[in-house]
Formats: structure tokens, sequence, C-alpha cells
């Protein structure tokens, strides 16, 4: 068997288990798109094609339910939850990644442990805790509970991203000349008249140091 023939049957064979995985994950929402167009007492009796095309259902949804109270909330819940999320999670996966401090490894043991665990185990006890805390059917509740289901995951994200981040790329970051500033080696003679001439041009300058010749000391600190 040639080379070639053979690229054509390892790509014909990546496509297939591409094509599919692709309609097994459609499956779900093409049945919840047949669903949607069935009358009530049809359902159930066609999963392939839709058995009545009712398109009024969508209608339906909202003269029968105030849908438009629960889109609301879900923009709510959503839109603040991901903000929340991705700010939060930025500040632990940076400290993990960067900062050493007792207890890192068992955090982060507890991270991974949080994905383990089936959300619905801690159902009964976020509603008791909920109650409680009087944040029951409030916003400030459901974007809590999102918040502390959700935040394991993006925090392993983002601790992945710093990894592979080398640090001292980072403290490039922090160079005068790569954070917005500029410096300029001149003769000390010229220096004060430089640093006049910049200023009056509106220009913020000072000058931060000189170069001294070398001594026995490495660093030379002058005030």
């Amino acid at each position: 068997m040639s080379m070639k023939r053979k690229r054509r049957l390892n790509a014909l064979g990546r496509y297939g288990i591409i094509l599919f995985w692709m309609l097994f994950t459609l499956l779900p929402i093409y049945t919840a798109f047949v669903a949607s167009l069935t009358e009530y007492q049809n359902l159930g009796k066609s999963f392939l094609y839709p058995t009545d095309w009712a398109w009024h259902n969508y209608a339906d949804v909202f003269t029968r339910v105030d849908m438009s109270s629960f889109l609301r909330a879900t923009f709510i819940y959503a839109i603040t939850a991901s903000l929340l999320n991705v700010v939060l999670a930025t500040f632990a996966a940076y400290a993990l990644s960067r900062f050493r401090f007792r207890g890192k490894a068992f955090y982060t043991c507890i991270i991974f442990v949080t994905q383990v665990l089936p959300q619905v185990v801690i159902v009964v006890p976020v509603f008791m805790m909920m109650q409680k805390m009087d944040l029951y059917n409030t916003y400030t509740g459901v974007i809590l509970t999102i918040l502390a289901t959700s935040m394991a995951f993006p925090i392993l994200l983002m601790r992945s991203f710093f990894d592979s981040v080398p640090f001292a790329m980072e403290e490039v970051l922090f160079d005068p000349q790569t954070s917005g500033g500029l410096l300029l080696a001149v003769a000390p003679a010229s220096a004060k008249e430089m640093l006049t001439e910049l200023q009056a041009e509106g220009m913020p300058a000072e000058i931060v140091g000189e170069v001294l010749s070398k001594t026995e000391k490495e660093i030379t600190v002058v005030m």
C-alpha cells in the first residue's frame, strides 16, 4: 500500500470519527427540537422527525409561561457568575502558580476533589444553608451557588496557563521600558540640561541614577 493511500485512509478514518462524534453530540439537541414541534398528546411517538410540525408551541411558551422573567434571570445569573468566576479564578490561579505558601498542595487537592464529588450530593445542604442565610429564592443565593460549584475548573484552567508562562517573561512586564517608561543614558554633563528641556516640553522626566566605575562591591546603593 502506497503512502499516499495510507494518508487518505487515515484522513478518512479521522473524519469518520469526527462525524460520528458530532452526530452523537447533536442527537440530544435534535431530539429536543423534534419534541418542541410535537403536540403534547403525541410526545414520544417519534424521535426521528416531527409528526405535527406545531410551530405554535414556540409562541405558546411566551403566552402560557412568563418566559421573559426566566430569560432575564438566566442572563443575570450567567453574566454575573461568569464575570466573578473569571476574576476570582484568575487571582486564585495566579497565587497557586506563582506563590509558595503553607497548605498549597492541600488546597489543590481539595479543588480536584470538588470535581469528583457529584453536585447532587450537596443539593440538600446548599438548600438548607441558603434558607438559614435568607438567600433562598434570590439572585445572590443562586449566583453564590453557581460560583461555589463551578469555580474549580476555571482555577485549574487558569493555573495551567500561568504555569506555561515563564516567570522571566512576566518580569519583563515590570521593566520601565516595557511598561510605558523610557530610560535614556546621556553624558553626566548634559543630564541636567536635557532634563530641563524635557520638563519644559511638558514631559515627566527625572534623573533616576548614574553609571559609576566598578568597585569592589558588586552592588552599590547611592542615596
